[in-house]
């Protein structure tokens, strides 16, 4: 893969080096028994992946992915799992039996909507206020009845007959990472997402812009975001990112989703 760079490859790659690099003394015995190679062979392994960027690009690297499966966190198994699914889709390798979605699933959607309806139900009087006047103005008290039923009633899950309202000041706030009740919109659009797949799509469109504010945020409320965000990625096959070359124009933001490693 070392010459495919685009978004996926990249976030795969990202997410392998950032779990490998701490788990390589502890467990070198582990992953060499697993690999077949002697402790020394193992030693070298890892110093040519370190050198390849983390990639498995040579012959002697890739018995490590066994051993790395066996020493697999839910969160490096599903980074494994989609390095893996990555090198057969970019013809790296000829897997038998390529990785199925739940595999390269770093959390379930359960796991993960509870912080997200808890940022949700945070947001106070003024900010809810705030978001029902986002468009404009226009129809204050029907956004505001709405945002407030849904929230309390029906744990952020927007219906079917709620297409412009209360939607239409959600997604207009969740576009303007300044604007008040930008976290609690942006975790109910994750909510739906988790729920039943709708906005999918909006959030894939939206991370290029968004991902610095997101990765900004106050850590109770960042990490959930994120690990909504990871999912939409591991799950959807579209979500392309900001891609290659493109510059970006938050300092510090690469354009990949970090890694959210402790529990929610």
């Amino acid at each position: 893969m070392e010459h495919d760079n685009s978004f996926r490859t990249r976030q795969a790659v990202s997410d392998l080096a950032h779990h490998i690099k701490p788990l390589l003394a502890p467990h070198l015995a582990e992953v060499a028994a697993a690999a077949g190679l002697s402790l020394a062979e193992t030693g070298a392994a890892f110093g040519m992946l370190r050198d390849d960027g983390f990639r498995f690009v040579r012959d002697q690297t890739l018995p490590l992915l066994d051993g790395l499966e066996t020493i697999a966190t839910d969160t490096l198994r599903a980074a494994v799992a989609n390095g893996l699914r990555r090198a057969g889709q970019s013809g790296v390798l000829a897997l038998d039996r390529p990785p199925c979605d739940a595999d390269c699933l770093t959390r379930t959607a359960e796991v993960i909507a509870e912080p997200l309806l808890r940022i949700a139900r945070s947001m106070n009087p003024n900010d809810l206020l705030a978001v029902a006047q986002a468009d404009r103005g226009q129809d204050v008290a029907r956004h505001l009845s709405a945002l407030r039923d849904m929230i309390k009633n029906r744990d952020g899950i927007l219906g079917p007959d709620e297409s412009w309202v209360p939607s239409e000041v959600i997604e207009l706030t969740a576009s303007a990472a300044l604007r008040p009740g930008f976290e609690g919109c942006t975790a109910i659009l994750l909510l739906n997402v988790l729920k039943n797949g709708d906005g999918m799509g909006w959030i894939r469109s939206r991370w290029p812009q968004l991902g610095a504010a997101c990765c900004a945020l106050r850590p109770s409320t960042r990490d959930p975001v994120l690990a909504g965000i990871r999912y939409v990625y591991e799950s959807d096959p579209d979500f392309a990112g900001l891609l290659p070359g493109k510059p970006v124009h938050q300092p510090g933001f690469s354009g990949l989703i970090p890694v959210v490693q402790d529990a929610l």
